[in-house]
């Protein structure tokens, strides 16, 4: 029992220490980018960043909340996860680049813009690797883990997009910084919590882990429709360049 409320008590402080540190890093990071970036480059990734959402949203039927709150677990449970949830990402990021050009056409993307649009398919899909190891984490109540590998991310996102910016990159700047961030967070989350990638399905885990986790699911449509096609709805109307100064 203390030792399950020493790991609360740890796992609630580092969270409110992430919570801090990105906000500091990002006001930061933000600040100065202002000065070394346009607002349509601003409104440009805002906007791709939501389309990214939306993909985001159909890639998770609640199955991973289901496991995070089962109370045991087994080999099959998170291979059963695992091959779900990569068919659905990798089913996604297909579309995704199919819908390129309509996407393009339809936002009038420059080229940099298809770039980082690209960019973040991929880092979408790399981002998805992590999610076994955080719901490992994550059961054994040890977000101060979970909580340094998003830090470690956060800053080298922000550094390589400064960094880049000053270079003259532009737009560039947020593609390469995506990618960078998307691989050092897998490396590091696996490095801190191992976990064996393995591809298997069985029903009857599927089954009972997708009618616990969907409600769950539900739940965030209301935040999808407010936020992200709001935002994609004010990129067409209002351009990036007013998108970009909204989102400062």
């Amino acid at each position: 029992m203390d030792d399950l409320k020493k790991k609360t008590i740890i796992s609630t402080l580092s969270l409110f220490f992430q919570s801090g540190y990105s906000a500091f890093l990002g006001l930061v990071a933000n600040l100065v980018l202002t000065i070394l970036l346009s607002p349509a480059i601003f409104g440009i990734y805002i906007a791709t960043l939501s389309i990214i959402s939306i993909f985001n949203y159909f890639s998770d039927i609640g199955m991973a909340a289901s496991l995070i709150q089962k109370k045991e677990i087994d080999r099959n449970d998170e291979r059963t996860v695992f091959t779900v949830q990569q068919l659905l990402i990798i089913t996604l990021v297909i579309i995704g680049f199919t819908l390129t050009k309509s996407i393009q056409n339809f936002y009038r993307l420059p080229s940099q813009g298809i770039l980082l649009y690209h960019a973040l398919l991929i880092g979408f899909f790399l981002s998805s690797l992590k999610t076994l190891p955080s719901i490992i984490l994550e059961r054994k109540i040890q977000f101060q883990k979970i909580v340094l590998v998003q830090i470690i991310e956060n800053t080298c996102f922000y550094l390589t997009v400064i960094i880049l910016a000053i270079l003259g990159w532009g737009l560039n700047s947020f593609s390469l910084a995506v990618i960078i961030r998307s691989i050092i967070g897998v490396i590091t989350i696996y490095i801190i919590s191992p976990w064996k990638p393995g591809v298997a399905f069985s029903f009857p885990s599927f089954k009972k882990l997708v009618s616990f986790g969907l409600p769950f699911q539900t739940t965030s449509l209301l935040a999808l429709v407010k936020d992200d096609l709001i935002t994609l709805y004010l990129g067409k109307v209002l351009g990036f360049q007013f998108l970009g100064y909204i989102g400062w």
